[in-house]
């Protein structure tokens, strides 16, 4: 990482700004995933902040609020990290067995573990499941920043249950 960040800061403007602002955003992910937040914070806010009309800045902007939001519980945030990686790598039961064994410290984060556990049991094709775990999110949490996404994909599931495979 810190290699990618000198090529970065040592550049001399011969590389385009889309391409300076993917690897920014890539820094950051690294950084994110190597459970350094405060650099990630710190990379994903120059996105915002300095290049705020690109195809990256919603993404950051993102990250930087589950960064910013869970800064009082790191543990639960890199305990998120790791089941993130699991599901990137369709890793489904292992990513299950995690969240299913997750520390119960994580009160922030328990929205969005939800949300991901009823996507990969979605992916499994398991639509029942995943209906019954989005409208536990729905009741425990009618205020989570994911319920418009929910209602989407519950609609979605409803309609066709068949093509839930995968979301």
């Amino acid at each position: 990482i810190d290699f990618y960040d000198q090529a970065i800061s040592s550049s001399t403007g011969e590389i385009s700004s889309k391409a300076f602002i993917e690897a920014i955003f890539f820094i950051a992910e690294a950084r994110k995933l190597t459970k350094d937040f405060s650099g990630a914070l710190q990379l994903y806010q120059k996105i915002v902040l300095e290049f705020s009309q690109n195809h990256r800045t919603d993404q950051a902007q993102k990250e930087m609020e589950l960064i910013s939001s869970c800064a009082s519980e790191p543990e639960a945030l890199s305990y998120f990290i790791d089941v993130t990686v699991q599901v990137n790598a369709n890793q489904w039961e292992l990513a299950l067995k995690m969240l299913e064994n997750r520390p119960q410290n994580s009160s922030l984060l328990e929205d969005r573990f939800l949300f991901m556990k009823a996507e990969i049991l979605a992916a499994q094709n398991r639509v029942d499941k995943a209906l019954e775990v989005f409208a536990n999110l729905k009741e425990r949490f009618p205020e989570s920043n994911l319920a418009d996404e929910v209602d989407r994909l519950m609609q979605d599931m409803l309609e066709d249950p068949q093509e839930a495979n995968g979301l």
